[in-house]
């Protein structure tokens, strides 16, 4: 799996960026979940400010959102909600992949 992470300003403008291949086999809710977390991550190791995360995975937003669970991903969901808390909880929503795709092409 190879993972992209960019971090942009209110304006748009891309402040930072990365990208990491993690080996292994995942599926897409997984792999969402995965790249959540390497992006807070790294928004952690680098000292950035967020106000706010947006993502095109509705069931990723809404495994960050709701109660911990005990399935196979819940490992990863929690780290992404333990990074979400120490960064003073950046508001996460979903956003739709058609806008999502204009957004970054513009």
């Amino acid at each position: 799996m190879e993972h992209e992470t960019t971090e942009g300003d209110h304006n748009g403008f891309v402040c930072a960026a990365f990208g990491k291949a993690i080996p292994g086999s995942f599926s897409p809710f997984t792999a969402e979940c995965i790249a959540l977390r390497e992006g807070l991550t790294f928004v952690r190791n680098f000292r950035l400010l967020i106000h706010a995360v947006e993502s095109d995975a509705l069931n990723v937003i809404t495994a960050v959102q709701s109660v911990p669970s005990l399935g196979d991903t819940s490992v990863v969901v929690d780290d992404a909600r333990e990074l979400l808390a120490y960064l003073n909880g950046p508001s996460h929503s979903h956003i739709r992949r058609a806008v999502f795709v204009d957004s970054i092409m513009k």
